[in-house]
């Protein structure tokens, strides 16, 4: 036998309160010989001998009535097994639905997807619970949420529920869930508790929090029957789209510009005939297309496409694939900023003018502006040269990037060396969003750069080191398959670009103590870092570890200079832009005109639907609107309510200017519907497909769980397993009987003989 409420024994002690009473009061007296009551003692011993027999009786009944009421008050209960013929055997239930909602639940699983499974057996779960039981239903994926039902008791209202449950595009993680469960089981009052957790059983789902999972399912174990439901057979075949990345050239009006997307097989199997496409804005007829014949198990492959940018602005790319078994991860959203012309700060700090071709700058010039001479002022990158003895703050205002080859920094200033202020100047330009590239060279001094630029203000990726100097009949080689399959440079492991393993290096920059953030672009053949990133503040840094010129390496008069300082220049002006591309679940944040500060907005979400978001809050004096639902991807809009509904005509709606943008030039031009946020599937959820075993949860899990297989016969969701008998209602009753029992002893010993 077991107690609900343990503590409530506690009140048996009352018990000792009429026995207390009994002896506190019992008459007290001496013996006094007299004569003439002899003649009554045989009498009164008669009549003594009845009383305190019925004292006794009433004693016993009085501490039996509040000691079963103690036991009542604990709420005792017996576990006993019984067969699982029919439904709705033993008393009530609170259960607990704990639904996985993340989009590998959309995987198909037969003839219905795996989330079908999941809510078929929670309907059979609940046809088959007694009367009076409770349910509870709990969609989790990294982050849980109490669906309801409003009333626990309710279960027409939870079958409607299930009914309307969708997936999240989310990475799985059960421990959320668990927690939740754990809060809602304290509120229910029936002696059986049941937690079901619906899933496919990802092996990533247990292994995100394993051990403060585990722990916190054992602890449940004690308190309430566990059953793992798997809703998953087999694992799916799979291909998603994780990424795009910046191929060829700049995002800008005119032209077709390329870009890499990232395809990955997540299935054990190889798939083929992959179809891939790309489009700007939801335009199809535009789209380009290719199709990937095969691709390996645990394989990401850069498929180049090209895409038509007619208009300055905001623009969204959408790659997608052909249809597989999981399609929630078969499209991929992201905003580019397109612009007319791109501005760029190039500081040289071995300018020659006498010799232009020995500037430090003279082949990275040529490779910003790829044209001939006379069509210079007409193309889309438009460098401004200057030395660092010309390079004063005010130059930063109207560039978008900035680039310093060969140039020394000085804490004190110099004709030779950038300032301080300068330096003060450039390191808020990319904290504000802009981007910075720095090539090295025999000016760059470690010390200088590391004590402005690391110490200060922590603006490089790494620590720099010495100048390593390589054998000269060793020199160094850029490796294309160390290039990150996931970064800018991804598509330089691909022919023709994978031919920069021809370049030669015989000086480089050693670096140190790499920041947590940084990320190593490309390395050399031994492994030292070539190319290196950094994000700071909202914008981005890359330090390219080798010179711009020949003097340390014959890289700029190769061909693969020119597309490395395209991709890279891309990749940041992309980076300016990441404030408006999500991972599902992140909030989104945007800053509106100030003039628009005291205007109602409206969110278009990805179904169509709309949602007010009344006027923006202010956050460190700016306008600032914030979005936390967006668990579902897809693209979402921001826009003024009243442009909506007063001017529908309008071809565009106005939006901040990004940073750089000056009026009547960069100024993006969004969607006439509102201000694009791409909102793009957590791929850390497709990433591993695996499932684990009943043998390998048990193990996990540290207990054995009843392990259930949605699909199968539903009587086994009868519950053999949850046959709690409560004795409350049983030992009311018996402390009914004895309160009348008492009153009536009572009422028989106080009458006058």
């Amino acid at each position: 036998m077991s107690f609900l409420a343990p503590l409530m024994l506690l009140g048996a002690l009352a018990g000792s309160i009429p026995i207390i009473l009994h002896f506190f009061y019992r008459s007290r007296y001496r013996k006094v010989q007299w004569a003439a009551m002899e003649f009554l003692r045989k009498s009164i011993e008669q009549t003594s001998r009845r009383l305190k027999f019925q004292e006794l009786l009433l004693l016993i009944l009085r501490v039996a009535v509040l000691v079963l009421l103690a036991l009542a008050l604990a709420r005792p209960f017996t576990r006993t097994v019984a067969d699982s013929e029919g439904s709705g055997k033993g008393d009530a239930v609170d259960a607990v639905f704990i639904m996985d909602a993340s989009y590998s639940m959309n995987a198909s699983d037969g003839p219905v997807t795996r989330l079908d499974r999941a809510r078929s057996a929670a309907l059979a779960v609940i046809d088959h619970l007694p009367r009076d039981s409770t349910v509870q239903i709990i969609a989790s994926a990294d982050r849980a949420s109490t669906l309801g039902p409003r009333s626990p008791a309710n279960l027409g209202q939870a079958r409607q529920i299930l009914q309307d449950l969708t997936i999240e595009h989310l990475a799985t993680d059960h421990l959320p869930g668990v927690n939740e469960a754990e809060a809602a089981l304290r509120l229910g009052q029936a002696p059986n508790k049941e937690i079901y957790l619906f899933s496919d059983m990802q092996t990533s789902g247990f292994d995100r929090q394993a051990t403060a999972l585990a722990e916190k399912l054992r602890l449940l174990s004690q308190q309430a029957t566990i059953y793992l439901v798997r809703c998953g057979t087999r694992m799916p075949r799979n291909a998603a789209v994780v990424g795009i990345v910046p191929q060829s050239g700049i995002p800008h009006t005119g032209e077709r510009v390329g870009f890499s997307v990232l395809v990955r097989n997540s299935s054990r199997e190889p798939v083929r005939e992959i179809a891939v496409s790309l489009e700007v804005d939801g335009k199809t007829s535009e789209k380009d297309a290719q199709t990937i014949a095969e691709l390996g198990p645990g394989e990401t492959r850069a498929v180049t496409l090209t895409a038509k940018l007619d208009q300055p602005g905001l623009r969204v790319l959408t790659a997608r694939l052909g249809a597989d078994e999981l399609p929630a991860d078969n499209r991929f959203d992201q905003v580019i900023h397109v612009r007319d012309q791109v501005r760029v700060l190039v500081v040289d700090g071995a300018i020659n003018e006498r010799e232009p071709e020995k500037s430090a700058t003279y082949f990275l010039m040529h490779s910003l502006r790829p044209v001939a001479e006379p069509a210079w002022g007409k193309y889309h990158i438009q460098p401004r040269l200057v030395s660092p003895r010309e390079a004063s703050p005010a130059l930063l205002a109207d560039k978008d990037l900035c680039i310093l080859a060969n140039v020394a920094v000085s804490p004190g200033g110099s004709a030779e060396s950038l300032g301080p202020e300068f330096v003060e100047r450039l390191v808020e330009f990319v904290r504000s969003g802009h981007g910075l590239l720095v090539f090295a060279g025999a000016n760059v001094n470690p010390a200088d750069y590391n004590r402005l630029l690391w110490t200060r203000q922590p603006l490089l990726p790494a620590q720099l080191g010495k100048v390593f100097t390589a054998p000269a009949d060793r020199p160094l080689h850029i490796d294309p398959n160390s290039a990150d399959a996931r970064g800018f440079l991804a598509g330089f492991r691909e022919e023709p670009l994978d031919r920069i393993s021809q370049v030669e290096v015989d000086r480089c920059l050693a670096v140190e103590n790499p920041d947590e953030s940084a990320r190593v672009a490309i390395r050399y053949s031994d492994g030292q870092p070539a190319v290196l990133a950094r994000k700071f503040g909202e914008g981005e840094v890359v330090l390219v570890t080798t010179s711009a010129d020949p003097l340390w390496t014959n890289w700029p008069i190769l061909p693969t200079f020119l597309p490395f300082v395209h991709v890279t220049l891309s990749h940041l002006l992309h980076e300016q832009t990441q404030a408006h591309n999500h991972v599902a679940g992140e909030p989104l944040r945007w800053h509106p005109l100030l003039r628009e500060s005291a205007s109602n907005f409206l969110l278009t979400l990805p179904d169509g639907s709309q949602l007010k978001l009344g006027a923006p809050e202010t956050s460190q004096g700016r306008p600032t609107l914030t979005v936390t639902e967006t668990t579902t991807a897809g693209v979402y809009l921001i826009a003024a309510a009243q442009d909506i509904d007063a001017d529908p005509a309008r071809t565009a709606l106005e939006a901040p200017t990004p940073p750089a943008a000056t009026p009547g030039t960069n100024a993006a031009a969004p969607p006439r519907d509102g201000v694009p946020f791409a909102v793009v599937p957590d791929v850390r959820e497709s990433e591993n497909l695996e499932s684990l075993s009943d043998e390998q949860l048990d193990a996990v899990l540290g207990f054995r769980p009843i392990h259930l297989t949605a699909g199968n016969d539903p009587s086994i969701f009868a519950g053999a397993e949850r046959l709690n008998w409560e004795w409350t209602k049983w030992l009311l009753v018996i402390l009914l009987f004895l309160t009348l029992g008492e009153s009536l002893l009572a009422w028989f010993c106080g009458r006058a003989w």
